[in-house]
């Protein structure tokens, strides 16, 4: 996280893992970088899995060390809901979640919830997204999803703890083509 249009290309041979970050796509400045490896990365005798190793490294002087979290329910049953989207962007402009990436992202676990870390001090716009698609961008004619009413402003002391709720959007009627 942050995601890019194009992904990493990753090697590993032994004990040795290399990431090369797309050309085409230059790393941010000021920005700190997280390489989660989830359960990827395994103990070389007994092959047990080093749960939740990520990587954090940053472009600029620092690592931004802020959190942010929060709980995904579904809309009409109130339950929890599991590995799904969970997506910051510091970009504040509506059209942002159907054109551009986010800067953070996160899944949700089993129990709905959902955590960031290593964030910067900023203003945020959250969405949710089923993302059925795997392109970090909203389809809304076919994905669930899920927003605050407002942008969330992160600070040293500030914390915020939000239950959001997954729905369907209503579909919309569009005109395709017309003749007179």
């Amino acid at each position: 996280s942050p995601p890019f249009f194009k992904n990493p290309k990753i090697t590993s041979r032994g004990k040795k893992v290399t990431v090369e970050f797309p050309k085409e796509e230059p790393l941010r400045e000021d920005a700190t970088y997280t390489i989660n490896f989830g359960e990827s990365i395994v103990d070389f005798t007994e092959g047990n899995p080093a749960e939740g190793f990520r990587f954090v490294f940053a472009t600029g002087d620092k690592i931004d060390s802020l959190t942010f979290e929060g709980t995904l329910e579904d809309a009409l049953d109130q339950k929890p809901v599991k590995d799904i989207l969970v997506l910051l962007y510091d970009v504040l402009e509506d059209s942002v979640v159907v054109l551009d990436k986010p800067f953070y992202y996160a899944r949700t676990d089993a129990e709905g919830k959902f955590k960031f870390e290593n964030l910067k001090n900023d203003t945020f716009k959250l969405l949710v997204l089923e993302d059925l698609n795997f392109n970090y961008l909203l389809d809304e004619e076919v994905e669930r999803l899920a927003f605050p009413d407002s942008f969330y402003v992160l600070r040293d002391s500030v914390v915020y703890n939000p239950v959001l709720r997954l729905f369907k959007p209503k579909s919309r009627v569009r005109i395709l083509n017309s003749s007179s």
